[in-house]
């Protein structure tokens, strides 16, 4: 087996990996709403599960390219890929259409059952009297809009990660499958081959600004070492 075989597929495994994480968010905040009264989905053995079955379903089907013999090192990509394009559709369908599609169907349940929730709260506060049952009705009228602010931010990240994947990744796809006789210069080629390295960026950039905790130790550690410069420098000025 050749290193360009290796580096193929484990390029493949770990794009089908990260698609198969955001599914499983998706599989447990399903879990989280319709059976919270059923604690064994948060229990560390079931997400330790999870995880494991998460990575072996990722590298299990991205070995069916590398079973067929069809990973082979591009010339103007310098990349190494499958060639064929039901194998490249095939990776398409498996590490990104599918996952996409379940990850949208959980979401939009949860959504929907948010504001049917919401809905029956409405209709039930609105036949009792006006008495201490207000402050009740106003307590989970904040409950469920709180949750389903909650929601709709998740889904507005979910929606931002899929344009930034789409985009870092279907330009090259789409070239890899259509040209067929090669006729596409080599250049664009490697200017599609930057667009993965950018989302990437853009990925971690708004991992960083949507996580309130990473985004704070980041800047506990920068103005950490602000401090510690500011200091040394003028230590350094005062001798």
């Amino acid at each position: 087996m050749k290193l360009c075989h290796i580096i193929g597929y484990l390029i493949y495994s770990f794009c089908h990996g990260i698609m198969y994480s955001y599914l499983l968010l998706g599989i447990n905040r399903f879990l989280n709403m319709f059976y919270r009264s059923k604690k064994y989905h948060l229990s560390i053995r079931f997400i330790i599960f999870e995880i494991i079955f998460q990575w072996f379903l990722a590298f299990i089907i991205s070995s069916i390219p590398l079973i067929f013999n069809q990973i082979e090192f591009q010339i103007k990509p310098r990349f190494c890929s499958a060639r064929k394009p039901f194998f490249m559709i095939l990776g398409i369908l498996t590490g990104f259409v599918t996952p996409v599609i379940f990850i949208i169907i959980f979401y939009l349940i949860i959504y929907v059952h948010i504001n049917k929730l919401q809905t029956n709260v409405h209709l039930s506060f609105r036949k009792t009297r006006k008495n201490k049952s207000n402050q009740f009705r106003q307590v989970s009228l904040r409950l469920y809009n709180r949750q389903k602010k909650k929601q709709i931010k998740v889904l507005r990240q979910f929606t931002a990660f899929s344009c930034v994947f789409i985009i870092g990744w279907g330009c090259f796809s789409l070239i890899s499958i259509f040209d067929i006789n090669d006729i596409i210069p080599e250049s664009i080629y490697l200017l599609t081959l930057s667009f993965p390295s950018i989302s990437l960026l853009i990925t971690t950039l708004l991992i960083i600004y949507w996580n309130k905790s990473v985004k704070n130790s980041i800047l506990t550690l920068f103005n950490h070492i602000q401090m510690t410069n500011s200091s040394t420098s003028h230590s350094f000025n005062c001798n």
